[in-house]
C-alpha cells in the first residue's frame, strides 16, 4: 500500500476507515470492538503487528486483542502480558496521554521486548473524557517505518474505538441499572403479593370462622331453644298432671334431654373442626385404621355387609380424629339408607404418586342428585323422609374434608346406590 501515491493512499485509507466504522457500529461488547480493530483495519494499513491494551481495575495495561505473531488463531492472544503504568513505551504513553513514534527502538531505553525484537514502534492512547482507557501499539522490523500520517490514522481509529467502548459501557451500565430496578420491582411486587396472599388467607379463615359462627348461632337459636321449650312445657305438665301422665311426660323429657345432649355434642364437634387446629397429626395405616372402625358397625348392624378392600401398605399422616369421624359418618350414612337384606358397603382405596383416592360404595336406596343439587352437605338436610336422619353426618363429613384440605365427590342413582370418593392429596399430608 505504501507504493501508492499519497492521494491514492489517503483515498484507500478513508474507504477502509469508513468500512471499519460500519463494522464497529454493529459490535455489542468491548471485546468485539477491540478485535474488530485488529481484524479489519490493521492488516489493511500494511502493519505486520498490532496489540491493543485496556486498563483493568488494578490500573494495569493488559493485552486484549492482537494482529500478527501474537494472534495465531481467531481471537486468541499468545502469551499475553501486563504492563504497569509508566512501564515501557506503552506504559509511558498511557501516563502522558500523548501518542509517540519511535523510529529506532534500539536507542530508546523504554522499549520492552514482547514476542520478538522490532526496530520501529508507534503507540497512541485511547482516550475517553480526557482519561486514558487503553493503548493501540504497533511495531515493525524496519527502522523509521512509521510516519506522522500513521499517527493521524491510528489516532482516528483510537477515537472511534473510544466512542464505541464508551457507548457499550453506557449501555451495559444502563442494562445493569434497569435490571436492578427490575429486580427491585420484582422483589417489591413479590413482597406485595406475599402480603396480599396473607391477607387473602386471613380473609378466607375469617369467612370460614364466620360461617361456623352462623352454624353455631343457628343451632343455639333453633335447636337448643326448641329443646329447652319442650323441657319447660313437659315440666309444667309434670307439675300439674296425675301419676300416669307424669310417667308418660317423664319418658318424653328423657328423650328431649337426649336430643339436647346430642345437639350439644354436635355444637362441640362443629366448633372443634379447624384446619389450623393444634390437634397433632399421626401416621395411620389406612386399611388397619378402617378395620377398627368397621368392627363396631358390623356387631351393631349384622344385616349389612361391610367390606374393607383397602390394600395394605397405604399410609398417611393426618389428624386421625377427623378421618375417624369422616369414616364413621359415611358408614352410618350407608347403613341408614341401605336397601333390603343384601345391603353392602365396600370401602376401597387407590394410591398414586400424587394422591390417594378413598372410596365408600354402597348398594343402598341411592339419591337423585339432580334434584338435591348443592344441598347434599347442608346442615339438617335430609332427603328420604327417614325419621332417624338428623342431616348432620354428611355436613360434618364436608367440614372435616375442608379442614383437611381434601376433596369429596358423589355419584348416586336412585335404587342402585351411592359412591363417595375422597381425594387425598399427598401434598397436604
Amino acid at each position: 500500500m505504501r507504493e501508492k501515491s499519497q492521494n491514492e493512499r489517503n483515498s484507500y485509507l478513508l474507504e477502509k476507515i469508513n468500512a471499519f466504522g460500519s463494522i464497529l457500529m454493529h459490535t455489542t461488547s468491548v471485546e468485539d470492538s477491540v478485535w474488530a480493530v485488529t481484524e479489519n483495519v490493521i492488516e489493511n494499513l500494511g502493519y505486520t503487528d498490532c496489540i491493543i491494551y485496556l486498563i483493568n481495575d488494578d490500573g494495569e495495561l493488559y493485552q486484549c486483542a492482537a494482529h500478527g505473531n501474537k494472534n495465531p488463531t481467531a481471537q486468541e492472544i499468545q502469551n499475553p502480558i501486563k504492563l504497569k503504568m509508566g512501564e515501557g513505551i506503552c506504559g509511558h504513553v498511557a501516563l502522558t496521554g500523548i501518542g509517540e513514534i519511535i523510529a529506532d527502538t534500539s536507542k530508546d531505553h523504554r522499549y520492552t521486548v514482547d514476542d520478538k525484537y522490532r526496530y520501529s514502534e508507534i503507540t497512541v492512547p485511547v482516550l475517553s473524557d480526557g482519561n486514558v482507557i487503553g493503548i493501540i501499539d504497533s511495531e515493525h522490523p524496519e527502522k523509521g517505518y512509521f510516519s506522522d500520517h500513521d499517527l493521524i490514522i491510528l489516532n482516528t481509529i483510537a477515537s472511534m474505538l473510544s466512542l464505541k467502548i464508551s457507548q457499550t459501557k453506557a449501555i451495559d451500565e444502563l442494562e445493569i441499572h434497569e435490571n436492578k430496578r427490575l429486580n427491585e420491582l420484582i422483589i417489591s411486587n413479590t413482597e406485595k403479593q406475599k402480603q396480599a396472599d396473607k391477607l387473602a388467607l386471613a380473609n378466607k379463615v375469617l369467612i370460614e370462622k364466620n360461617e361456623r359462627l352462623k352454624e353455631f348461632t343457628y343451632i343455639i337459636s333453633h335447636d337448643i331453644r326448641k329443646h329447652s321449650a319442650n323441657l319447660k312445657l313437659i315440666s309444667e305438665v309434670i307439675d300439674s298432671g296425675d301419676f300416669e301422665e307424669k310417667k308418660i311426660y317423664y319418658s318424653m323429657m328423657v328423650k328431649s334431654i337426649d336430643h339436647l345432649s346430642m345437639t350439644v355434642d354436635y355444637i362441640s364437634e362443629i366448633v372443634d373442626i379447624d384446619k389450623d387446629s393444634p390437634i397433632p397429626e399421626i401416621e395411620i395405616y389406612l386399611a388397619d385404621f378402617v378395620d377398627k372402625i368397621t368392627e363396631s358397625f358390623t356387631i351393631k348392624t349384622p344385616d349389612i355387609t361391610i367390606q374393607n378392600s383397602i390394600p395394605k401398605g397405604i399410609n398417611l399422616k393426618v389428624k386421625a380424629g377427623y378421618v375417624n369421624s369422616i369414616c364413621e359418618n359415611l358408614i352410618s350414612n350407608a347403613i341408614q339408607y341401605k336397601s333390603g337384606n343384601n345391603s353392602s358397603l365396600v370401602i376401597s382405596a387407590v394410591e398414586t404418586d400424587k394422591d390417594i383416592v378413598l372410596v365408600f360404595k354402597d348398594n343402598g336406596v341411592g339419591m337423585d342428585l339432580e334434584k338435591i343439587g348443592n344441598k347434599l352437605f347442608n346442615m339438617y338436610a335430609t332427603f328420604h323422609g327417614n325419621k332417624e336422619a338428623k342431616g348432620i353426618g354428611l355436613f360434618l363429613v364436608k367440614k372435616y374434608i375442608e379442614a383437611l384440605e381434601w376433596k369429596i365427590t358423589v355419584a348416586s342413582e336412585v335404587g342402585k346406590g351411592t359412591e363417595f370418593k375422597i381425594l387425598i392429596s399427598k401434598n397436604h399430608e
